[in-house]
């Protein structure tokens, strides 16, 4: 996700929400350990993941400009898998 976020820079955002953690410094200690420079919030009281029907951890949601969903992925993602998003929501896919 950092690389993505880096090599997409100006193009997408990448915001994480982070439901395993109750703290923001946890979930920035994690982001930083991983090399990852986006904001992260943390969801604590589960009201995204509730809102959104989570079922399993990781799962990635592609939004388009108007912040409509237009996709999903769970799981564990490459940075393969998310570029092609990418390149899917620059086309308006």
């Amino acid at each position: 996700m950092a690389e993505v976020a880096v090599r997409n820079a100006g193009r997408v955002a990448v915001v994480g929400v982070d439901s395993n953690d109750s703290s923001t410094a946890a979930a920035t200690q994690a982001l930083a350990s991983a090399h990852a420079d986006f904001p992260v919030a943390v969801d604590a009281h589960a009201r995204v993941a509730t809102q959104y029907l989570l079922s399993a951890l990781p799962v990635t949601y592609f939004l388009n400009a108007q912040g409509r969903i237009v996709g999903a992925a769970l799981g564990a993602q490459t940075v393969t898998s998310l570029q092609r998003w990418v390149e899917r929501l620059e086309r308006g896919s």
